[in-house]
């Protein structure tokens, strides 16, 4: 019947002006009523339906057949997956692997989780060449000539050849190492030469003479930053004021690195550039020199240079926020060649009531008396720490005499806060009357300031010095 129905709804005729088609709403309507009573139809058979009586077509139990596998299907796959994933995300023999090699878990876990694109792990040993950037361009610099390292002499004649070269960067090469300040997967956009790529990321170190927001290559081996560190005691200079040594011409020019930098890369860098120049205008960094004692007094008091610079942090964190939080310290052994890097929890329940006495206005007077006859000492300061502290190592310190050049020493390095509301402290103890301390934090951060930090840590220094004893000025 609908079928009839559906044949003279409607009808259409070409003519010489286009096709004219005409609708039949009555035949339309009678179309949609036997519909509908088919569908109600099918309803009251399907609620009057006895399942012992076998009423159902073939066909149709098919399809519930196939409904109800697929759905115990799928909910089987996901709860699989789903545990599945849970097992391999739970996996950590990777960190505990040793360095430059893959246990066969650690392999087979890794063919299960997906690659990214262009992303491939090497470690590579040596390298005969480094990178230098100078004035927006890039150049290919060997380090050996004829089976030997460049004497120093010989370096400076490449580094002058670098100065003397007039040519110009490049379309997008000047701000190229922005690229990878910001997110990995823009470095598929580029299209520059392979080769190109290969000796910027396998080069030994990558030097330049200042660095912006565009001059740290992120995903070589090494970012370096000249500055004179070793020539006054060690390396030194002729009296004309070159290295000492004499030229070799013999010696290859340094290769200028050519890229082929599209529009599209050009403005990915620009937007990586301006992310990377948003976060290094955000650091408030505060770096000082701390003369009132050194690790030398500290040791006089029977206690772990570490541990009494752990404490004076949390007596300066709680004076500064007003509150206590989880403290994150970087333990690495550092005695072992590439050793592994632990975690020390310093804010513990000793520490916080070692703070609250120490903050506690009522305990002024008999403060040190208390603090001495409690444990809190014995667990805290006297606690042994069996791993090296997180503090900078001092490296070279064979080359020089700290106490007759103390304008040699370094200041050592910072880093950033890992919270965008807290701080990143680093310090190193250097020599027996001397730490020098880097703390970070964000000015987009209305609750932090790295300076009244820093004065903080100075008071709380003094403070926990005074509970032994000692005067300010005892650096003896």
């Amino acid at each position: 019947m609908a079928e009839a129905h559906q044949a003279v709804a409607f009808q259409f005729t070409v003519t010489p002006d286009g096709i004219d088609l005409r609708l039949s709403h009555e035949a339309l309507k009678q179309i949609y009523l036997s519909g509908l009573h088919s569908w109600k139809k099918k309803f009251i058979r399907f609620k009057v339906y006895n399942i012992i009586c076998g009423y159902m077509s073939s066909q149709t139990k098919n399809v519930v057949s196939g409904l109800l596998f697929g759905t115990g299907l799928w909910v089987a796959l996901i709860i699989t997956m789903r545990y599945s994933l849970k097992v391999l995300l739970s996996y950590h023999g990777w960190m505990f692997a040793q360095h430059g090699k893959m246990s066969r878990a650690t392999k087979i876990w890794m063919v299960t989780e997906p690659p990214f694109a262009l992303d491939t792990i090497q470690h590579i040993r040596d390298s005969k060449h480094i990178v230098v950037f100078h004035k927006g361009r890039y150049f290919k610099v060997w380090l050996y000539h004829d089976g030997r390292l460049l004497k120093p002499r010989e370096i400076e004649q490449q580094m002058q050849r670098i100065l003397d070269d007039p040519s110009e960067p490049q379309p997008g090469e000047a701000k190229l190492a922005a690229l990878t300040a910001g997110e990995s997967n823009h470095l598929v956009a580029m299209n520059t030469t392979a080769q190109t790529l290969l000796a910027v990321t396998r080069g030994q170190y990558c030097p330049r003479l200042a660095s912006t927001g565009f001059r740290r290559w992120g995903s070589c081996q090494g970012s370096k930053v000249y500055v004179l560190a070793t020539d006054s005691f060690q390396l030194g200079y002729a009296e004309d004021g070159h290295c000492k040594g004499d030229p070799n011409p013999n010696i290859p020019y340094p290769t200028r690195l050519q890229w082929d930098i599209p529009e599209e890369c050009q403005e990915v860098i620009e937007t990586s550039l301006s992310c990377a120049n948003l976060l290094a205008n955000d650091v408030d960094f505060h770096s000082f020199p701390f003369h009132t004692f050194g690790k030398g007094l500290i040791k006089k008091c029977r206690t772990s240079p570490d541990a009494f610079v752990q404490l004076a942090l949390q007596l300066a964190h709680y004076k500064d926020m007003g509150k206590f939080c989880l403290t994150y310290e970087a333990s690495m052994t550092r005695l072992f060649r590439e050793g592994r890097t632990e975690t020390v929890r310093s804010c513990t329940t000793e520490s916080c009531n070692f703070v609250l006495a120490m903050v506690d206005p009522t305990q002024t007077g008999n403060r040190a008396c208390a603090m001495r006859e409690s444990p809190c000492p014995q667990q805290v300061l006297s606690e042994p720490w069996r791993l090296s502290t997180s503090q900078t190592p001092q490296q070279q310190v064979e080359l020089f005499n700290l106490e007759k050049n103390p304008e040699y020493v370094s200041s050592g390095g910072g880093f950033g806060p890992v919270a965008d509301d807290g701080y990143g402290v680093s310090y190193i103890l250097v020599g027996e009357n001397l730490i020098n301390f880097h703390i970070s934090s964000k000015f987009s951060c209305p609750e932090t300031d790295s300076h009244r930090f820093g004065k903080h840590l100075k008071q709380a220094m003094t403070d926990i010095i005074g509970l032994f004893g000692f005067s300010s000025n005892s650096r003896k």
